[in-house]
């Protein structure tokens, strides 16, 4: 049954019950301490103004849309039956579905009224009444009912307002997270200053992201913090406790609200017993209905708070700032990776910049870069295959120790000219003149003996002893041989090229150590290391110039005499010993010096030869790699 606004003056005014219930009842309506006490006013009023008034109840309309029992009210403050508080919410329901007030037969021979509060077009608000035959008419009680609902509307616009309010506040809160991260450079930067702007938003002690890496989260960023210990036991429980949420497709608060389904917490409550956290929330990160990370909120301690606990509005506000932040998010993330995100992004700007408006100077250098390219590709050049050299003598010999001992004189050094026979070093002797000296005087001990033995005519002490002067006279020989050695003589004429006793007098040396490199003097061979790529250029016959350390202001011209069929490592890489001969040697050019040689291969375009390096191994990995 609509009820009209219109024809209210016949209605006497509400305040006629409220004088009738006295004046505390109406003081208490007009200066409420709470919703809860301004609404039992209310109702209290409206009993005393609506005969035969036996129950009423409120529902006001939920975030999600739907209503809730805000009040309900019964006579000496008795509880309401089940069976009338539930024909009150369904008159209620029906009065929201038709806009209008709806009458329904209620137990015990009551009526139920359904009465919605519509404002702009829509109902926030149901109420409900509980009318008994001996009172009012339903036309009189839905005049006073409608006379009274101006407080309602009240109350109703003042929730709106304080929506409205709180809506801006999470639409302002997320705002400035949102331009917190487009001031940072970059994916960590933003995750970084999203987190802290979180922090302050929910007055959190410590605020986690964690983005999915493959099918897996991986916490990026915590608020205040450097740097994430993810091997940390810590972390990897709030990773636990934030795929816990992700699992569930939607936000959890931990410890849950009264009177609301419990999540899955465990893994919450595993985490915040390890952080020590009082309250945790946990919201997802969507883009286009997909889940692209987690933001995890966490209070350690009550201090400075009036509610520790996280509660529904926390979680509200949490998830309209990550539904906000998180396309920015998503596309930071993009951007961080390498051929989706920078490469493209380089790409695109270098593109912009050649072919867009401005950007004068770069694009006269890429014109000039392109014509330089065309020239290099049409112009030729000699091919030369460039490696490190050395100089060596024709003939290099070494002097090696004869036999063990200790370096007793150094008389030459790298760098002397030496001849043929040349003492260049001593080995000490002294050991060995004191062994010729025992052995010389066992051996005429046993001489002695032995000419006894003769003279007593004793056979056997004759053989035993001959056979022991033979002994002592080999070891003699032995050691006057070694006597004859201690001197390091050079093996022919020329220079040391290395070796150097001088700081290694006492030293011991083995048998077969060398001691010095002489390399003869007045021919000499250039020895060139040619890299593996390169040596396929290479004939004998090739000519080509070196240079020297020591005379870089000269270049010598050689001939390629021999190449090597094996190959040396060295210095991270292989490389083939090409021999040549110099043309017209300086009198001043020493063995051992280095330099670098270019070998003569031909002619190429200047492109080729600048870039073959390059493209040779280029080829090499390509035909390794590819099927």
């Amino acid at each position: 049954m609509a009820v009209s606004t219109a024809g209210k003056a016949d209605v006497p005014p509400l305040t006629t019950g409220a004088i009738a219930a006295g004046d505390a009842l109406w003081a208490r309506f007009m200066t409420p301490g709470s919703s809860a006490e301004f609404l039992s006013s209310w109702f209290s009023l409206l009993s005393h103004e609506i005969a035969g008034l036996t129950g009423s109840v409120l529902l006001l309309e939920r975030q999600d849309g739907g209503f809730a029992r805000a009040a309900s009210w019964a006579p000496d403050a008795a509880e309401l039956a089940e069976a009338d508080l539930e024909a009150l919410e369904t008159a209620c329901r029906n009065a929201h579905d038709r806009r209008s007030v709806t009458v329904q037969i209620a137990g015990s021979g009551q009526t139920a009224v359904g009465y919605p509060v519509i404002v702009d077009g829509e109902p926030h608000a149901l109420i409900g009444l509980l009318l008994d035959r001996g009172g009012d008419t339903l036309d009189a009680a839905s005049r006073k009912l409608q006379w009274g609902c101006g407080w309602m509307h009240g109350i109703v616009h003042r929730r709106m307002s304080e929506q409205t309010a709180a809506a801006h506040g999470r639409a302002t809160a997320a705002l400035d997270a949102l331009a917190a991260m487009e001031d940072a450079a970059g994916l960590e930067a933003s995750l970084r200053a999203f987190a802290n702007e979180t922090l302050a938003i929910l007055d959190a002690d410590r605020v986690s992201v964690a983005l999915l890496a493959g099918d897996r989260l991986k916490v990026r960023v915590l608020s205040q913090a450097a740097d994430v210990e993810r091997r940390s036991g810590e972390v990897r429980s709030l990773t636990q406790a934030l795929e816990e949420a992700r699992f569930q497709l939607d936000g959890v608060i931990y410890p849950p609200p009264p009177g609301e389904a419990a999540p899955i917490v465990a893994a919450h409550a595993a985490h915040s017993a390890r952080a020590g956290a009082v309250s945790m929330i946990s919201v997802p990160l969507i883009v286009r209905d997909t889940i692209v990370g987690m933001v995890g909120a966490e209070r350690m301690t009550a201090e400075g708070r009036a509610d520790v606990l996280f509660t529904r509005v926390d979680k509200d506000v949490l998830t309209h700032v990550a539904a906000l932040c998180a396309p920015l998010i998503a596309l930071k993330q993009r951007e961080h990776r390498w051929i989706s995100g920078r490469l493209r992004k380089g790409v695109g700007k270098t593109f912009s910049m050649l072919f867009g408006a401005g950007h004068a100077g770069i694009k006269l250098l890429a014109g000039a870069i392109l014509l330089l390219i065309a020239v290099l590709s049409v112009l030729q050049t000699d091919l030369r295959v460039t490696a490190p050299a050395n100089v060596r003598g024709e003939l290099q010999q070494v002097a090696v120790a004869p036999f063990d001992g200790y370096i007793g004189e150094s008389v030459k050094r790298a760098g002397d000219t030496v001849t043929a026979g040349e003492v260049m070093a001593r080995l000490d002797d002294r050991d060995l003149e004191l062994e010729a000296l025992k052995l010389t005087s066992e051996r005429n001990q046993l001489v002695q003996k032995q000419r006894q033995a003769l003279a007593e005519g004793d056979r056997v002490v004759m053989a035993t002893t001959a056979a022991q002067i033979a002994r002592a006279e080999a070891e003699l020989a032995l050691t006057q041989a070694q006597l004859a050695r201690v001197d390091i003589v050079a093996p022919l004429d020329g220079l040391i090229v290395d070796g150097d006793l001088s700081q290694r007098l006492g030293a011991p040396v083995k048998e077969g150590d060398v001691l010095f490199e002489v390399a003869s003097g007045g021919d000499y061979t250039v020895v060139i290391n040619v890299s593996e790529y390169d040596v396929r250029l290479v004939r004998p016959g090739a000519t080509g110039t070196l240079a020297l350390a020591g005379f870089s202001g000269r270049d010598m011209r050689f001939r390629v005499t021999r190449i090597a069929s094996v190959n040396t490592a060295g210095g991270g890489r292989n490389a083939f010993r090409v021999e040549a001969e110099l043309d017209d040697a300086p009198a001043v050019l020493r063995p051992g010096l280095e330099g670098v040689a270019k070998i003569d291969a031909g002619k190429a375009r200047w492109i080729y030869a600048l870039a073959r390096p390059i493209v040779e191994r280029m080829r090499i990995f390509l035909w390794t790699w590819l099927p």
